[in-house]
């Protein structure tokens, strides 16, 4: 999951994409296949949504700080909890 915030197109943003769109005939006249695959999948896809999705940088930084912790209490809890189990067992097991 990208953490990713919607945000609406100025009239000067939306000039720029319209402008690039009709430059290119609606994406038919590019050869390269990246640009191609930019051509249809960005500029129509925010002229028709009326905006863009942004990468959120706090959002971004938060969730992976997130992960990280419980990353680290999971693998610190095992640290722990595991050595104590199998001490217990295994006195279990050779009785």
């Amino acid at each position: 999951m990208t953490p990713k915030s919607f945000t609406p197109l100025s009239a000067e943003r939306e000039k720029k994409l319209t402008a690039y769109i009709e430059k290119t005939k609606n994406c038919q006249t590019v050869e390269d296949t990246y640009e191609q695959f930019y051509c249809e999948n960005w500029p129509r896809k925010a002229l028709r949504d009326g905006g863009e999705l942004e990468f959120s940088k706090p959002k971004y930084l938060a969730l992976n700080l997130a992960t990280a912790l419980a990353g680290f209490v999971v693998v610190f809890g095992l640290a722990y909890l595991l050595p104590a189990i199998a001490r217990r067992y295994w006195r279990w097991l050779n009785t």
